[in-house]
C-alpha cells in the first residue's frame, strides 16, 4: 500500500485557491509479477465544495498477454459518502467523468509516445483500441499496445494531479456559478415582491370603515347629520385613547431607560467617576462663566 499527498492550485475567480489531494493505493493480492498488476486507487480531494461527500475510486489492471503486447483496462466510479442534492449530483459526475475522460486520453498519448520511442526503426506497427464500457458504477477502458510495458514503469503523479485539478476546478466554478445564480434570482423575485407592494400601497384609496359607510348611506336629515358627528367624534375619542396609551408606553420605557443609565452611572468605580467629572469639570466651569457674563450684560 502507497499513499500520496499533495497540493493542486486553483486558477478559478472565486472560492478556494488549493487544493488537498490524498490518494491510497493498494496492490491486490491477486497481481503477480512479470504477468498481472492489479492495483486500486481512492482518490479524496480537500478543501473544496462537497469535497467530503464523494471520492473516485479507480482499478487498474495490466495483464501481460504476450511477448511484445500488454492490456491494460481501468475502471473508475464515484463513491458518495453523504447524501447531495439531486443538482449537485448530477454536476459532480459530469465533471468527474469529463475529467477521467480527459486524463485516459492523456494517459493513452503518453503510452504511445513510450511504445514509439521502445520501437525506434523496429518498423512494428502500433495498434491502439479504446474501448468504454458503461456499467452500473462506473466505466472501463481498454488500451493495446504492440510493445510490452515493463512491469517498473509507473505514471508521474503529475497526470493524476492533472486530473483531479481539472475535476476541482470545474466542480467549485459551476456550483459556486449556480449557487449565486439562485441567490440572484431569489433576490430578483423579492425585489419584485417588495415593488409590487409599494405600488398596491400608493394605488389604493385611504379609505376607512367609516368613509365606506359614509358613501353608502348618505344623510338626508338633521338627525342624520347630528348622529354621523356623534360617531365621528367617538371615533376620534378612541383614535386619542389609543395615540395616548401609545405616548404613555414610551414615557414609560424612556423612564426604565434612565433608571437603567444612573443605576448604571452609580455602579461605576468611584475613581472612574472621579475621572469622568475631573475630565467635565473645565468645560462646566467655562460654561458657567459665559452664563455669567451674559447675565451681566
Amino acid at each position: 500500500m502507497r499513499t500520496l499527498s499533495y497540493t493542486m492550485s486553483l486558477t478559478q475567480n472565486i472560492g478556494p485557491r488549493t487544493s488537498q489531494i490524498t490518494e491510497t493505493q493498494v496492490m491486490l493480492p491477486c497481481s503477480r509479477p512479470g504477468h498481472l498488476y492489479c492495483i486500486d486507487v481512492e482518490s479524496v480531494n480537500a478543501g473544496i465544495p462537497y469535497a467530503d461527500s464523494f471520492s473516485v475510486l479507480t482499478h487498474y489492471c495490466m495483464n501481460n498477454i504476450s511477448e511484445n503486447e500488454t492490456s491494460l483496462i481501468i475502471y473508475s466510479q464515484i463513491k458518495y459518502k453523504k447524501s447531495v442534492w439531486g443538482f449537485v449530483k448530477s454536476v459532480l459526475e459530469k465533471n468527474c467523468w469529463a475529467g477521467l475522460e480527459e486524463y485516459f486520453n492523456s494517459l493513452i498519448k503518453a503510452l504511445t509516445v513510450e511504445c514509439e520511442e521502445g520501437n525506434g526503426s523496429g518498423g512494428l506497427k502500433r495498434k491502439t483500441r479504446k474501448r468504454r464500457r458503461a456499467t452500473g458504477v462506473g466505466a472501463a477502458l481498454q488500451t493495446h499496445t504492440s510493445e510490452h510495458i515493463s512491469v517498473n514503469h509507473q505514471i508521474s503523479p503529475s497526470n493524476l494531479s492533472h486530473n483531479h485539478a481539472i475535476n476541482t476546478r470545474s466542480d467549485t466554478n459551476i456550483i459556486l456559478s449556480s449557487m449565486l445564480l439562485v441567490a440572484v434570482l431569489c433576490l430578483m423575485v423579492i425585489n419584485g415582491l417588495l415593488y409590487y407592494k409599494l405600488w398596491g400601497l400608493e394605488e389604493a384609496a385611504a379609505y376607512t370603515i367609516m368613509d365606506l359607510h359614509v358613501l353608502k348611506n348618505t344623510p338626508k336629515t338633521e338627525e342624520d347629520w347630528i348622529n354621523l358627528l356623534q360617531q365621528q367624534e367617538s371615533l376620534h375619542n378612541v383614535e386619542m385613547r389609543k395615540w395616548q396609551r401609545v405616548l404613555h408606553t414610551a414615557a414609560q420605557l424612556l423612564r426604565q431607560t434612565e433608571e437603567s443609565l444612573t443605576e448604571l452611572q452609580m455602579s461605576i468605580h468611584p475613581t472612574a467617576t472621579e475621572k469622568m467629572f475631573s475630565v467635565l469639570k473645565p468645560n462646566l466651569k467655562s460654561l458657567n462663566t459665559e452664563r455669567r457674563g451674559k447675565s451681566e450684560m
